[in-house]
């Protein structure tokens, strides 16, 4: 039941609508970024750390432009799609907020309730630019300078 509550879209049993904010089991203490175990998968490479940290923050704008688009076109295949895609990175890298939401967005593309994927996409979003604020404390943008 627990592994069914972590991966399955929750709804209110009063008006049958998804709850609109993220209950990950964790007592208020959800992990946005988990560095640690994220380096842990890349065996402490932080050269890879960032080329992936730096791909999930410019890829996944497009790949939420297109997850939005596939709910407005009640297109379930694509909102699987998108989503299982973005909730893999996500956990390869450690967004486990983000990661928890788009499970939930897959598994409500799979079921067809085009509602609760609409419905997950504000806070998905949200927890996107959480990620993204998280990860750059780690890796902060690297200054170019133009050679003279």
């Amino acid at each position: 039941l627990a592994a069914l509550d972590t991966w399955l879209p929750r709804f209110n049993e009063t008006t049958g609508a998804p709850r609109k904010s993220l209950d990950t089991g964790t007592g208020g203490n959800a992990v946005i970024f988990d560095f640690d175990g994220m380096m842990e998968r890349l065996m402490d490479n932080t050269k890879l750390a960032r080329k992936v940290t730096d791909i999930f923050i410019n890829d996944t704008p497009n790949q939420i432009g297109a997850l939005k688009q596939a709910v407005l076109d009640s297109d379930g295949k694509n909102i699987e799609l998108h989503a299982h895609g973005m909730n893999g990175v996500a956990g390869n890298i450690g967004v486990e907020c983000f990661r928890t939401i788009a499970a939930r967005i897959e598994a409500a593309g799979r079921s067809g309730n085009f509602a609760a994927a609409s419905d997950f996409i504000p806070e998905f979003e949200k927890h996107y630019e959480l990620a993204v604020l998280e990860i750059r404390k780690r890796f902060p943008l690297e200054t170019q300078v133009e050679p003279v």
